[in-house]
Formats: structure tokens, C-alpha cells, sequence
């Protein structure tokens, strides 16, 4: 498994939505069998740090994986670790009545990062062709970290089939945005109450589909795309020579985003940008996901959305 340490497992069923990480399973798993696939049955706990004069450090804690007695990350007193059995068990109710398939988890970093994806099941609410042979399913994501870096996050995810792209929905409300909690005290509730945001994605879902679909039909041409490019990889125009440059206007070309009814368009600028942070960005696929997930892709990835929509679809 190229690019995961040796504490990491990941889960993959048939064809996943995040690719060449970890073992590939035939059918959905449970929630208790995804846990003990991807290795995650292990806890964690908070310690004292102190000095070697035997002081304590300060009024902070190490964050200790308990199996492997590492130490995952350094916290403030407040923090409440929250296990991984406990925070994927917001899957449960999704996955015991078939609402959602889980498709991939694991971690990253040794377990400092985890999390579970699944496909969302209903059908058109929940499935859109953008242009024939281009089809955008919807996922929901739940992540968490185990070294203070980030909240518990829940939310929705739409992902390009024919490219395993992760891709942002179009609307900045509460479905479109994973959903953070605070770790703190009450945070197991709070997990298990987000369960309810899951009525408010199909709506979210069917009016992205329409932003695709736009993009789709808005044509561009070189110079709009090298303005595009530069604004969402912050190149300076004097600039001539950049990575982001090069892939990106290669990838506008590529098979997938020149299919009847794309090529040339501002969704096929979308998703060459989706391909290279996706596919291509960054040393190994294990920090191509945490920066995608985690890091600053994510943000890059709703940039490159909401800078589409403003040059091509507001501007017309």
C-alpha cells in the first residue's frame, strides 16, 4: 500500500471513490466489519506531558494511541477524545436501512487522521448525469482527528464516477459544509445527532447537478482557462513556468473531460483542476487525501467551484 505508514489500513469496495490505497472488498461492510478491516478497533487516550526534570510541561496533554502507545498529537486540557467505534457509529442507522453503502475508511499518519465514506442510495435525488456517459454521485463524509488539528466533520460529497474526483457542492449552506463539532465533553451526542442534516443534502444535490450542468454548456477558450487556473493556484500572470499550469491545462484535454457535450467547457476546466488535486498533486497519494480531505484542497476544490460559477455563469 504505496503511501500508507505502517500503522494505517484502509477499506475499498469494487470501485472506490479514493483509489490505490489499501484492500479492496467485493460487498459494502457493516460498520463493525469496515472498523476491523481498516484497523481501527484501537483507542485513544490523553496523558500528562512533562519535562525530564519531572515537572509537568504545561496544563496540556499528549493524545496516545493505546495499541501502539504512540503519541498522535498535543492537546489543551479541554479535549475529549473521541474513539472510533464511537464516531463512526453515526454510520449505523445510515447503513442498517440501506441509506448509505459504505465505499472506503481508514487513516492516515498512523492514525493521527481517520475517516468513513459512503454512497448515498435514492436514486435521482442522490445520482445526476451531468452530459451523457458523466454521471456525479453523492457520498457523505465523516472524518476526525486525533491529534487536535480538526473537529469531527460530517457532510456531503458529490464524486465524478468516471474519474473517482471528489468534487464541492455548489451551495454554501449547513449541507454542503462538513458539519463540525467541537471535541468537548458532549461531543459523542452531538456526533449522533447530525444524523438529522442527511434530509437536507437531496435538495443540495439535484441544484449542484444544475450548476454542473451550466458549466457543461458555457464554452471557454485558452485565455479563459489560464486566468482560471492562475486565480485558483494564486499564479501571478508574469508567472510563465508552474506545475499547476502545466497539468491543469493538460488535464482540460484528457479523455474524460472532453466527452460529447463537455469538451472545451467550464466544467471541463472544473474538473481538470478536481483532476490534478485529486490525482497528481502532491508526493504520494497519502498526502494527496489528507490535503484534499483535511488540508488546503479542500478549500482549493470549493475555489475552483465558486470561481467557475463567477466567471462563466454569474458574468453571463
Amino acid at each position: 500500500m504505496h503511501g500508507i505508514m505502517e500503522d494505517d489500513q484502509v477499506v475499498l469496495v469494487k470501485t472506490p471513490a479514493w483509489h490505490k490505497l489499501g484492500i479492496v472488498v467485493n460487498e459494502p461492510p457493516t460498520i463493525n466489519e469496515a472498523i476491523q478491516m481498516a484497523n481501527l478497533g484501537w483507542e485513544v487516550e490523553t496523558q500528562p506531558l512533562f519535562l525530564g526534570d519531572g515537572r509537568q510541561a504545561y496544563d496540556g496533554n499528549a493524545v496516545v494511541r493505546k495499541d501502539t502507545n504512540k503519541i498522535l498529537g498535543v492537546v489543551g486540557p479541554k479535549f475529549t477524545p473521541l474513539q472510533n467505534t464511537d464516531a463512526f457509529s453515526v454510520y449505523n442507522p445510515l447503513v442498517e436501512n440501506k441509506l448509505v453503502n459504505i465505499e472506503t475508511c481508514g487513516s492516515l499518519f498512523n492514525g493521527r487522521k481517520v475517516w468513513i465514506l459512503g454512497k448515498v442510495n435514492g436514486g435521482t435525488t442522490h445520482t445526476a448525469d451531468i452530459v451523457q456517459g458523466d454521471t456525479v454521485e453523492l457520498y457523505v463524509l465523516l472524518s476526525n482527528t486525533h491529534d487536535g488539528t480538526a473537529a469531527v466533520r460530517f457532510g456531503f460529497t458529490p464524486v465524478r464516477v468516471v474519474c473517482n474526483n471528489t468534487l464541492k457542492m455548489s451551495i454554501n449552506n449547513a449541507a454542503s459544509k462538513l458539519i463540525r463539532v467541537i471535541h468537548s465533553t458532549n461531543v459523542k451526542s452531538n456526533v449522533e445527532n447530525l444524523r438529522d442534516v442527511m434530509n437536507m443534502a437531496a435538495g443540495e444535490f439535484i441544484a449542484s447537478a444544475e450548476v454542473y450542468r451550466s458549466l457543461a454548456k458555457k464554452q471557454i477558450n485558452a485565455a479563459d482557462l489560464a486566468k482560471y487556473i492562475r486565480i485558483v493556484f494564486d499564479i501571478a500572470d508574469d508567472k510563465t513556468k508552474s506545475k499547476a499550469l502545466t497539468e491543469v491545462t493538460a488535464a482540460f484535454e484528457n479523455k474524460e473531460n472532453t466527452l460529447p457535450g463537455m469538451k472545451g467547457s467550464g466544467w471541463a476546466a472544473y474538473n481538470a483542476v478536481t483532476d490534478y488535486i485529486n490525482h497528481t498533486q502532491g508526493r504520494n497519494e497519502e498526502n494527496r487525501l489528507n490535503s484534499l480531505w483535511f488540508g488546503i484542497n479542500s478549500q482549493r476544490n470549493q475555489l475552483a467551484l465558486d470561481t467557475a460559477v463567477d466567471m462563466w455563469l454569474k458574468a453571463a
